[in-house]
């Protein structure tokens, strides 16, 4: 890196954002401002989501990297906007890296801005300024947009953050120990709970989960799921299979999974307890489970999209280990796994290559009975758990890729067991649990959370 022509940069905003924006828009619902003609702005706040393409000598850059990034309102020459935001040991991986830029509230006004990035390899020598530097359009703007009327504002946004809400699915006793939830081709929420008759799916009619329809699905199986959309648009889920003491794997063939494909994946001696499941860049689904005869955690690679055949990896054999797991796919395109070892206590398997035949582990130093985790749209992780010392759900927010370190915060102060969480189409975290301290009945909830770290009622941001 000692000529900065041998340094190329190829950066673009991610058009994901802005699909999912318009997609937002498309599917708009009136919740606030009624009577009136307009409304504040949409309350978005000031960070936005940044993606590039590194190259050195022609080839992809590969490793850590520091990063600085300066706004402009000129393509050359001109005035900084902000401050210098600088980021260290950022991870560049085939090229390709991820951050989160924030300039503050007042940086886009709706005048032309752009950026100026500077880079080098972590630590070594002076930083590299990229040239030209990079217009800034769709994205960023979006945050200065006047919304009129009280149609057509992307769902949720208005003055405030919304209240999370609570529905209960099913109240019947005993009958909502295990559930799933994911987000369907159509946008909304899916369900796979233990419930009468066996595994059931519930199809959910909004957001919010209001209002569903049910269907059993499977009289087999029926202890912890874990559920995700394939990449063929049908959902896909993993179980424990009682009865052959192995792990089972059902592809709905269908949005309602009214018809499915059950294939029994792995049953050499006791395992697939506590599944997760995530699809990763390859479109094929990476399963994790416990081997409870050997205490360990495994994963299964798909070798299709209906995992009617898989690859199986042991990646942690400490501590009498792999109890209540749950899988994501970080920014990075690799596998990213919760899960519980014998002391309670819960860890992270931050996989090395799709297949997830090598991982490295990190303890978080929280007590934990179950977990759940998926990725939001800033490329972090969020991890929902049942704290067991104080008997109550909370929510972890990762700060890093692998999840080396988290905030967290209490959701439900008395309930909050078996969680399964993911992200809807508004940005926002959906996530159901067992409520276990009922004295009759032991509802099934499911949350819809009013801010993006699941805090509910805030003053506008």
């Amino acid at each position: 890196m000692k000529n900065k022509n041998n340094l190329l940069l190829g950066a673009c905003l991610l058009a994901l954002l802005v699909v999912a924006l318009v997609a937002a828009v498309d599917r708009a619902q009136p919740t606030q401002g009624k009577g009136l003609s307009a409304s504040p702005l949409v309350a978005v706040g000031s960070g936005f989501l940044y993606q590039g393409r590194l190259t050195s000598g022609g080839n992809p850059a590969n490793g850590l990297h520091d990063f600085t990034f300066k706004l402009f309102d000129a393509a050359s020459g001109g005035s900084q906007v902000g401050t210098t935001i600088t980021l260290t040991n950022q991870t560049v991986n085939n090229g390709l890296f991820t951050v989160s830029l924030d300039f503050g509230d007042n940086a886009f006004q709706g005048d032309p801005r752009w950026l100026q990035l500077a880079t080098r390899v972590a630590g070594v020598g002076s930083f590299v300024t990229l040239l030209p530097r990079q217009p800034l359009l769709p994205v960023p703007y979006s945050q200065s947009v006047p919304w009129f009327g009280v149609s057509n504002k992307p769902y949720p946004y208005g003055p405030e953050r919304q209240a999370n809400v609570t529905t209960v699915i099913t109240d019947i006793v005993q009958a909502n120990d295990f559930s799933a939830v994911t987000i369907g081709a159509d946008g909304l929420p899916f369900v796979i709970y233990f419930g009468v008759g066996g595994l059931n799916a519930a199809h959910c009619d909004n957001l919010e989960c209001t209002s569903f329809s049910s269907t059993v699905v499977t009289s087999a199986g029926g202890e912890p799921i874990a559920l995700t959309l394939g990449r063929d648009g049908l959902p896909i889920f993993a179980t424990y299979d009682a009865t052959a003491t192995g792990l089972k794997v059902i592809h709905c063939n269908d949005a309602a999974c009214a018809a499915d494909t059950e294939t029994l994946l792995d049953n050499v001696a006791d395992v697939g307890r506590d599944p997760g499941i995530t699809i990763g860049d390859d479109g094929l689904a990476l399963i994790s489970y416990r081997d409870n005869t050997n205490g360990d955690l495994k994963v299964a690679h798909c070798s299709n999209v209906s995992c009617t055949t898989a690859t199986v990896t042991t990646i942690d054999t400490t501590n009498n280990t792999g109890s209540n797991t749950s899988a994501t796919t970080g920014a990075d395109g690799l596998g990213l796994i919760s899960y519980v070892d014998f002391t309670g206590g819960l860890k992270i398997a931050h996989c090395s290559n799709t297949a997830c035949t090598t991982a490295t582990i990190t303890p978080l130093g929280i007590a934990s009975s179950t977990t759940s985790i998926a990725t939001g749209a800033d490329g972090l992780a969020m991890i929902s758990y049942w704290d067991r010392t104080n008997f109550a759900t909370k929510v972890a927010n990762c700060q890093t890729l692998d999840c080396t370190s988290a905030t967290t915060r209490t959701i439900d102060d008395r309930s909050g067991q078996l969680s399964s969480i993911t992200w809807g189409i508004d940005g926002l975290p959906i996530f159901t649990h067992y409520d276990g301290e009922g004295s009759v009945t032991h509802p099934l909830k499911i949350v819809h959370c009013g801010s993006p770290t699941c805090v509910s009622n805030a003053l506008p941001r």
